[in-house]
Order: structure tokens, then C-alpha cells, then sequence
């Protein structure tokens, strides 16, 4: 990063886009992210997976983005929570109560 006297810091960015079609694709170091619209309204995907709406003035280079939920690397990818106990080797291979149930049988409920 680049501090210069009085002010906020400076970081350098690499970006470069290209349209096909009907969309915009930009690359980037974060990776590649694209996009659609009309000059002064876009909707997209950045490279890390946010979606986002771009409103600004054609030509200029001034607008105002505004991006919408997380990257998906950050999405829980993990329905357990670490406080929960380790799972011992009978109840890994147990089946969920409501197997027996898809498999023709009839329902189990869960245990306590």
C-alpha cells in the first residue's frame, strides 16, 4: 500500500474487462467476474462470488455499487458446530431416522 501525507491509503488494483455478447467479463487477481446491463445500470457477479447492481453515470467512471451477501468461500460449508460432540464409529454408519422410512419401512423416530 501507498500512504501519502493527510489522507486515507492508496492500494494499486489490476483489472481488466472485455464484453461478449451481451456480457461484461472482468479479470482480475481475485479472479475473473461478470456482468450485464445497459450503460449506467448493472447487475453482476464480482470474482469472489457477490452479486452486486452498479449505478452510475455513462462515461464518467462515477457511480455507486452496492453488493449483496457473502463470497462463497465464507458460506458454511458444515452443518456441524464445534461445540458439538465427535461422532463415534456406530453412530457415524447409522443411517438418519428418515431412511428407513425412503427405503419402504416404516417411520423411526428420532432418538433421544
Amino acid at each position: 500500500m501507498i500512504e501519502l501525507p493527510g489522507s486515507a491509503n492508496v492500494g494499486w488494483i489490476f483489472r481488466r474487462s472485455f464484453r461478449l455478447g451481451f456480457f461484461r467479463w472482468t479479470l482480475s487477481r481475485s479472479g475473473i467476474g461478470v456482468s450485464w446491463g445497459i450503460p449506467g445500470f448493472r447487475l453482476g457477479y464480482d470474482a469472489m462470488g457477490r452479486r452486486y447492481v452498479w449505478i452510475g453515470i455513462p462515461g464518467t467512471g462515477i457511480g455507486y455499487r452496492k453488493t449483496f451477501g457473502r463470497t462463497r468461500s465464507a458460506l458454511p460449508t458444515n452443518a456441524t458446530t464445534s461445540t458439538a460432540a465427535p461422532a463415534s464409529p456406530t453412530t457415524a454408519t447409522q443411517k438418519p431416522w428418515w431412511w428407513n422410512r425412503s427405503q419402504g419401512g416404516g417411520p423411526t423416530p428420532p432418538g433421544p
